[in-house]
Formats: C-alpha cells, sequence, structure tokens
C-alpha cells in the first residue's frame, strides 16, 4: 500500500515483511540445530585425549568393583567407524585384602571392536575381542570368603539374589594368548596353576581352546 505526500511516495512498512515461517520450516531449523548438536557432542567424545578415557576405565571399574583399578600403559579409542574400537595396555585390578599381595587381574593388552549395527537390534556383537597376557589369580579363604567376591556381591543377601539369566554378548572373533590361571581353595584344600590359549572365531570351524 503506498501513499503520495508532496511527491514524494511513502510505502506501508507492513507490506515489505516477509511472511512468518510456517511450521514445517520451524521443525527443519530444530532439527538441524538437534543434529548438529550430535555431531559437536560424537566428535567431541571421538576426540577426547587418552587420558580421559583412562580416568573413565580405571573409574568405572573401580567403581563396580569396589577395588583399586589401574591403567600404566596406552588407551587408544577410535569411535570413527561403525565397528568403534578400544585398546588398553597394561590393565590392572587389584586383590582382595585378604587375599595374596598380588593383583586379581592384570591385562598386558586387551581390544575390542563394538558394532554399532548390533545396538539397533539390542543384541550387543563384539566383531573381536583380543587378551594379551592375562593374569587371573583365584583364591577362597578356609572362612569362605572369595576374592572374586566384590563388595557390592558380598553385601546382597541370598534372598536378594537374581534369578534372571545373564545375557552375554556375543564375541565373532576370540583371541587368548599367553595367558596365565592361579587358584587357591584353603576351604577344600586345592590349588591349581595353568596357562590359557584360546582361538575363536564363529566363522571358522576348527577353533583352538587350550588351558593347561
Amino acid at each position: 500500500m503506498t501513499s503520495e505526500t508532496g511527491g514524494r511516495t511513502a510505502t506501508d512498512p507492513t507490506a515489505q515483511r516477509s511472511p512468518n515461517p510456517g511450521p514445517g520450516r520451524v521443525l527443519k531449523r530444530i532439527a538441524a540445530a538437534i543434529g548438529l548438536l550430535l555431531v559437536l557432542l560424537i566428535a567431541g567424545v571421538a576426540l577426547a585425549p587418552s587420558s580421559f578415557w583412562r580416568w573413565l576405565i580405571i573409574r568405572e571399574a573401580s567403581h563396580a568393583t569396589g577395588r583399586t583399578a589401574s591403567i600404566d600403559g596406552t588407551v587408544k579409542v577410535h569411535a570413527f567407524s561403525f565397528n568403534p574400537s578400544l585398546v588398553v595396555e597394561g590393565f590392572a585390578l587389584s586383590n582382595a585384602p585378604w587375599a595374596k599381595p598380588k593383583e586379581m587381574l592384570r591385562v598386558k593388552r586387551f581390544e575390542a571392536t563394538l558394532s554399532l549395527r548390533s545396538l539397533l537390534g539390542f543384541h550387543v556383537i563384539f566383531p573381536r575381542v583380543v587378551l594379551e597376557a592375562p593374569a587371573i589369580d583365584f583364591e577362597r579363604d578356609a572362612s569362605g570368603r572369595s576374592n572374586w567376591d566384590f563388595p557390592e556381591d558380598a553385601a546382597k543377601k541370598p534372598t536378594q539374589a537374581s534369578t534372571a539369566p545373564l545375557h552375554f554378548p556375543a564375541i565373532q572373533n576370540l583371541s587368548v594368548t599367553n595367558g596365565s590361571l592361579t587358584a587357591s581353595d584353603r576351604l577344600r584344600k586345592l590349588t591349581f596353576n595353568g596357562q590359557i590359549s584360546v582361538q575363536e572365531n564363529q566363522a571358522n570351524s576348527s577353533d583352538n581352546h587350550a588351558l593347561k
């Protein structure tokens, strides 16, 4: 709408305003913003330094077991893949206070890949798991205490135990080399010292398992 005043043409400012964006355009903008935030979040997690992953693994392992966890090697995470991978070198978990003064678990090198597609079916699949030189120590004293009973498990009463079946993730390719297992049962007066070697591939029927 225009009007002429003194030879000048005045334009109605409301006529030059662009129409308000429809709800579809607003939703597109919101979706784009959420997508950008997700990309930044994934990039931030993927680009996190190894010191962050070392701290996170130690914290979660210590919290879950009530023991002292440590990592004296490197930690590598490759997240930009359909099968993200994790490599941990020099992981150790302390023993029970009453047990032998040695780690309950020590792994020279641990490597695992996770299938992101398996998460869509709510069935976790690890295409590859590698354990190099795992050293495991199992102990039970004369009173029946076991070093594999962690504080939270020992505090549970038998009536509180869950009867639900355990669902373990699937491992397509498992490799265990130079492993060792020591077991001491003072209640039954039994001892065991053995070596562990596992080469298992679901696509290969000639799997090898050895426990000496």
